[in-house]
């Protein structure tokens, strides 16, 4: 039965294509749910709300994953596109990891200095 609101899309949330309502765009895939999350990897002090696209360990599971489908597919422009998108997910992870270890260097240095001015040390120049 057609939704009135919308008509190309019957009660179940199908539209007649077979898209999903909450499809992307172009791909039909259903988008990803938001209350996934990734778990935080053992003193990562990673937030426990991230997804894993946006973490470290996520992007570099993504990058395994798309090096798999990679040597199981028949063509050679299917192997490009996963080996790429492969390469964009190792990517992504360094620098996911680089602006976490910047931070995490900041913090120490700003928690080092916090403390120099609690003792009233000046600060010494480097």
């Amino acid at each position: 039965m057609p939704d009135r609101l919308h008509p190309r899309r019957d009660s179940s949330g199908t539209f007649r294509n077979g898209l999903h309502a909450g499809a992307g765009a172009l791909t039909g895939r259903r988008k990803s749910d938001p209350s996934v999350v990734a778990a935080p990897a053992p003193g990562a002090g990673a937030s426990p709300c991230k997804e894993a696209r946006d973490t470290v360990a996520g992007c570099r599971d993504r990058a395994a994953q798309d090096r798999i489908q990679a040597a199981g597919t028949d063509t050679e422009n299917s192997r490009r596109v996963y080996e790429r998108s492969a390469a964009s997910w190792d990517a992504r992870a360094d620098e996911i990891e680089e602006g976490e270890n910047a931070s995490a260097q900041q913090r120490a240095a700003d928690r080092d200095l916090w403390a120099s001015e609690e003792r009233g040390d000046p600060a010494s120049p480097d």
